[in-house]
């Protein structure tokens, strides 16, 4: 029977992360998916100013963390994605009764971003350039392709 982490004294995450949810979860994925697990580490072990400890995996604790994020300049989104990796690792050592509890913590509200994109005037100036193309590309005029091409995008 595995020993419940309250059994015992704190164990760090980073030792807990390689030993029980790497192999399991993350050892056929990319290594781009392993090192976002690990900056996510990083940054919760800067957040505490010392070793992140299965202790420190309360709701309150990574809320907190996430308004840090979010205070320290980074966006709701990658505060979001760090409790993301955060929250797969405590749910997963939660099943394994290496903790006793499971998180509940919400995503922090992402505002809506309005995509950027090409202001009238330089749609407009676009297409006349589009336009003013002489030529052909294959059997069509270059004028029209170009343009066609520009209205698809």
């Amino acid at each position: 029977m595995i020993a419940l982490a309250s059994d015992g004294p704190p164990a760090p995450l980073l030792d807990l992360f390689f030993q029980h949810y790497y192999p399991r979860k993350l050892r056929a994925t990319s290594k781009e998916n392993t090192r976002l697990y690990s900056v996510s580490l990083g940054q919760f072990a800067r957040f505490l100013n010392h070793t992140p400890l299965t202790s420190h995996l309360t709701d309150e604790t990574l809320e907190d963390f996430c308004y840090w994020v979010v205070e320290s300049g980074r966006s709701p989104y990658t505060a979001n994605c760090y409790r993301s990796k955060l929250v797969a690792l405590w749910n997963h050592l939660a099943r394994l009764r290496l903790v006793e509890k499971f998180p509940t913590m919400v995503k922090l509200k992402e505002p809506h971003r309005i995509p950027r994109a090409w202001s009238p005037d330089q749609l407009s100036r676009l297409f006349r350039a589009c336009q003013d193309q002489t030529g052909r590309i294959g059997n069509a005029p270059a004028a029209l392709w170009w343009h066609a091409l520009h209205a698809v995008i």
